[in-house]
């Protein structure tokens, strides 16, 4: 996106650079949980606008699991400087019936919240 903004007094192309570089710099992904009506959605909201995702019901056979994360993630600029970031959390995924995939759900800073958010997410599937 800095490239296309420096580029600006060179090509009218660049304002293309700018769009393109703003879309990918604000696009996300997430999961909804709807309890009344037993169903999540997974979800890619492009530009910060557009929500694309299809919902779909929790069967008997999904399963939640909570998982200690202990990541991390490493930058390398091109004069060779490092910065890492550590990232030590609890992740809620859901495993669904048709297929191996986990789906996360959720994260959280200490056991005893994810703990507690996994059980109520249980009820939800139990129900």
């Amino acid at each position: 996106m800095a490239f296309g903004v420096l580029s600006l007094y060179f090509t009218i192309s660049s304002i293309g650079l700018i769009l393109i570089g703003a879309i990918i710099a604000f696009t996300t992904s997430g999961t909804t949980v709807e309890t009344e009506r037993h169903q999540y959605k997974k979800y890619l909201l492009l530009a910060g606008v557009l929500q694309i995702g299809k919902k779909q019901i929790f069967e008997k056979e999904d399963r939640i699991e909570v998982v200690k994360f202990k990541g991390k993630h490493l930058s390398i600029s091109r004069s060779n400087r490092q910065s890492a970031v550590d990232s030590n959390d609890y992740r809620i995924y859901l495993t669904t019936s048709g297929s191996k995939k986990k789906i996360l759900m959720a994260r959280f800073e200490t056991e005893e919240e994810a703990v507690q958010e996994s059980t109520s997410i249980k009820t939800i599937i139990t129900n």
